[in-house]
This record gives structure tokens, sequence and C-alpha cells, in this order.
């Protein structure tokens, strides 16, 4: 990946480092390429751009539970993919994977290789042979890249709003891929930190079409899109180096989206408070064993309590489906805690420690 050499180190600048998707494919803004339109009705794409940072857009401000850590003038929301609710996702959803090729996939074709076996059909055994090399090479790939998002993975990539500077920062794996080897060994991974002028970023808020059968859904996000150049309504002669998604995608929604920027925006451009009183900080501490993993997605384990005090009703239901939703809940659970067992530790780069200070408050 090309980036300039970093004048701070462990601490990428302004404009020293771009996105891998963004070198790929670049974004630039000139009298050629206009920016896209945004269409509240839009399955896809950008629904929202807020380009007035001033500007309000919701009366109901929140944090929506993201918050990894506040510092004297900064807060830290921590990576969606960090949520306690999505980790063992990528697990959970491999298992569904291999379950459907398995049972309903190689059950059918064992039945026509023995057959073809059988009888000695040559075409038949080259169809089976070649066409399982194909099957094998089409879904591993997927295989290892949801295990991946899951097993030895970091505890948290976040994003910190610095008010006093002006500035976010991103926190990014190493750009030399050393945080990718050995990553079975578990050890402590050395992050690197991409420093970003506020006034170079614009929120947006965008949509994506997911389908499932014969349903589908839209995915809501809050972006920050990250220019070379301080951004302004009539965008000219600027290019986008950076997206940074903030907050949890399973939790938003049209309204959600609004009030998630709106606590950002007033945090750094009015003083706003860093979390909203009477707000979590998160929505799910981090478990520390297997029984706090299973309490996360039903009312099993140590959140029993918590469960029958804050909706009665679900668990309730929770035990009258309990031959189904027993030990599929219970499988989310054992995911949950795998990929937190083998969670590797990040250190935060030196440079960071001088301009945040110590946490002022954390999770409890």
């Amino acid at each position: 990946m090309k980036t300039d050499k970093p004048t701070t180190p462990g601490l990428l600048r302004h404009g020293e480092y771009t996105s891998p998707h963004l070198q790929l494919a670049p974004q630039v803004i000139d009298a050629d390429h206009e920016q896209a339109e945004a269409d509240p009705d839009t399955l896809h794409g950008v629904v929202e751009r807020y380009t007035n940072k001033k500007q309000r857009v919701h009366d109901d401000p929140s944090a929506m539970a993201n918050v990894a850590a506040i510092y004297r003038d900064a807060v830290a929301f921590n990576d969606p993919a960090a949520s306690a609710m999505a980790r063992g996702m990528g697990i959970f959803a491999n298992l569904h994977l291999l379950f459907i090729f398995i049972f309903l996939g190689v059950a059918d074709i064992h039945h026509e290789m023995i057959e073809a076996f059988r009888n000695f059909e040559i075409i038949g055994i080259l169809v089976f042979l070649i066409s399982g090399m194909v099957v094998f090479f089409i879904f591993m790939p997927i295989f290892w890249a949801l295990l991946k998002f899951d097993l030895f993975g970091v505890d948290d990539l976040p994003v910190i709003f610095d008010r006093k500077r002006r500035k976010v920062y991103r926190l990014l794996m190493p750009l030399d891929g050393s945080g990718e080897r050995h990553r079975w060994l578990m050890r402590p991974v050395r992050l690197q930190a991409a420093e970003y002028d506020w006034a170079c970023i614009e929120a947006e808020y965008r949509v994506t079409l997911m389908q499932s059968g014969r349903s589908a859904a839209r995915a809501h996000a809050l972006v920050l899109v990250v220019y070379h150049k301080p951004v302004s309504v009539y965008q000219t002669d600027n290019q986008v180096i950076d997206e940074i998604y903030v907050g949890n995608s399973l939790m938003l929604g049209q309204d959600t989206v609004q009030r998630l920027w709106e606590h950002i925006r007033r945090y750094m451009e009015q003083n706003g408070p860093p979390i909203q009183q009477g707000e979590p900080m998160l929505l799910k501490k981090r478990p520390r064993t297997l029984w706090q993993s299973l309490g996360i997605f039903a009312p099993l384990g140590a959140d029993f309590a918590r469960w029958w005090r804050d909706d009665r009703w679900l668990t309730l239901f929770y035990f009258a489906t309990a031959p189904f939703s027993v030990p599929y809940f219970g499988l989310m659970g054992v995911c949950n805690w795998l990929s937190y067992l083998t969670s590797r530790r990040t250190v935060w780069p030196d440079a960071l420690a001088p301009l945040l200070g110590e946490p002022v408050r954390l999770p409890e």
C-alpha cells in the first residue's frame, strides 16, 4: 500500500494515508466528476449529506451506546465490528454455510456419485470430481474470510474525536502487514493511526439494500467521508482519501443515524457532552467468560436477571421455544466467546498518549 513516509512514528498526518479501496478506485470531485446527489428514497446509496456542521439535524442526540472511552477533550467510539453483539457472527455464519453445504449439497452429490461409480459412468465421475473442486475453491475463500473476521482478530480499532485540536484519529492495523502474520500466536498488535482534520470531513447517511430470499431490507450507516482539502457546500477540485463508518449498523435506522450524527456534531462544534445523560457507554460490556457470552443474545447465563427485568415477555417467549432457541442462541454465545477468547490485545501509537492523556471514564 502506497503512503507517504509518516512525519510522526505511528501517526499518519492528514494526507499521508489513503484508504486502499480509494487507491484502487479514486473518487475525485472536479468539473468532470460531480458529487453524487443524495436521494431520501434511494434503496442503495446516499440518503442524506450533512454539508453544514452548524446545522441541527435532530432534537434528541445520542451516542447510541458506541462510546469506548472518554478523555478530557476527546471521545473514542468503538469499531462497529468490535461491538459485543457483532463478535462471533463470522464464526456463526460460517457454521450456517457449512451446514447448507454438507447437508443440502453434499448429500445429493453423494447419491449421484454412488450411482455414477456403480454404473461406471466416466462422464458422471468426471463431472462430480470437477464440480467438487469448483465448489471447494468457491466456498473456501468465503469460509476463510468469515473465520478471519472473528478468530485471532484485534479487540478494537476505535475512532477518536478530538475537539480541542479539531482532529479525528482512526486506528489502523499496521500498514506493513505485520498484524496479519502469525495471528494464531496471539501477540499484541501495535496499531497505527491516521489523523484527519475535522474541516476536511463530511458526514453521509447511507443505505445498502440487503436481500434474503424473498425479503429485502435497507442497512443504515453513518459514514464520515474524509477529503484531502477542506470541504465546502460546492465541492470542487477535491479527492476522497478515506471513509469511516461510525456506529453499529445493526442498531441504526433512519432516525438513529441522525441522532448519532447530531451527538457527534454537538460534541465537536458546540462543546456538547461526550455521552448524553443517563445513557450507557456501551450497550453490552465485553464478556470475560462463556457464561457472560451466553447472556448477550438470549436470557441465558449471567444476564438472565437483566433480561427478565427489561423484557419479561421476550424472556418467556425464549423459554416457550426452548427446544429451538436454547441451542440456536447458545451456539451464538459460544461463537461470541471464541471470538473474544482468541482476540489479540492492541497497543496504541505512542504519539497519541500526549495528545489525549489518560481516559477519565471507561465502560463499567
